[in-house]
């Protein structure tokens, strides 16, 4: 609980500095689309389906006068559902479903084009993702995630990687922000020390995102 305090008062926190900017909104959003988790060393299975609901907003840290290169921060706050295949031996394979909150702190370099009717933004850059609470379901069993890298852990406590975003504004004339964004997470989220037999499980997540402004 105290995890989830600070999170949502660090979201609130980076929510007040892009307020105080005219140019940047607060969103509540939504994430549909594949949140395959890459595992080995089991053959790679299809991504299943994933969504993500919650709120995000947009900080342009640095650019330049004629828009063209901006540097954003894109903080997020969102309830996620993540799933991949699992590979048992002698046995059928496995769909393993997590569900949780998350916070989300990527920072791109974007391309921007378009006018006051509509924008575009392009962008990539790394990403940190913070997780807390939360459970996942394995082979009918329902499991409390437990974040660290301990014997007692299941789940690593951060993801950090690579993220790819393409924005376009005022999505069929209105004021919603229509997104396509792609993860792709360097981190091995098995604790070592839950991992006698080198399994590797990393985020490879493409979602197709929804934001509606709040101010």
């Amino acid at each position: 609980m105290q995890q989830l305090k600070f999170y949502f008062s660090l979201l609130f926190f980076l929510t007040q500095i892009t307020a105080s900017k005219a140019q940047t909104k607060l969103f509540v959003k939504t994430d549909i689309g594949l949140s395959s988790m890459r595992y080995r060393p089991a053959i790679p299975m299809g991504g299943r389906f994933g969504y993500g609901l919650g709120v995000e907003t947009l900080m342009t840290l640095k650019s330049r006068s004629d828009k063209l290169k901006l540097i954003v921060f894109n903080p997020s706050l969102s309830f996620v559902k993540t799933a991949y295949s699992l590979y048992v031996a002698n046995a059928a394979n496995s769909n393993v479903v997590a569900k949780y909150l998350r916070l989300d702190l990527p920072l791109m370099q974007c391309l921007y084009a378009g006018g006051p009717a509509h924008e575009y933004y392009i962008g990539a850059g790394p990403f940190i993702g913070l997780p807390v609470g939360g459970h996942f379901t394995s082979q009918s069993t329902r499991y409390k995630m437990r974040y660290g890298n301990t014997s007692a852990s299941n789940r690593r406590g951060n993801d950090v990687g690579l993220v790819f975003k393409l924005t376009t504004t005022h999505f069929l004339n209105t004021d919603i922000r229509c997104s396509v964004q792609y993860n792709y997470g360097l981190n091995n989220l098995v604790p070592k020390y839950y991992n006698p037999n080198d399994i590797r499980i990393r985020s490879r997540n493409i979602y197709l995102s929804f934001a509606f402004p709040l101010n």
